[in-house]
């Protein structure tokens, strides 16, 4: 994830799976995030199962990773957001400059005090 995380320009692998358990691509679950199984069988990504040994014995987890298809996925999803995101903040501008017209205050600013 750290490595997808960088490709696609995020801070870290944290940041990118929380983006991802946002969409409900990953769920939490244990100590393992796991990728929904839709986005597995269309190639995305993969669940590795993983294991290491602490002080009480092996500990074995789930470890998504991610595919050459699934940056382009995430990339693409990413975008959308961010489109989605500039056109909420283009609307909220339209929003205030019709309050704005209506009332008559476009465009006229106070003249500063001398």
């Amino acid at each position: 994830m750290k490595e997808a995380a960088a490709l696609l320009g995020l801070s870290s692998g944290r940041r990118l799976l929380a983006l991802l358990r946002d969409r409900k691509i990953v769920t939490k679950r244990d100590s393992s995030n796991i990728v929904n199984q839709k986005y597995v069988r269309l190639g995305y990504f993969r669940n590795v199962i993983k294991s290491h040994y602490r002080g009480y014995g092996e500990h074995q987890y789930i470890q998504p990773m991610v595919t050459e298809s699934g940056i382009s996925f995430i990339s693409s999803e990413l975008m959308s957001e961010s489109e989605q995101a500039a056109e909420t903040v283009r609307g909220g501008d339209v929003e205030t400059e019709k309050r704005s017209a209506e009332t008559g205050s476009a465009g006229k600013g106070t003249a500063p005090s001398a």
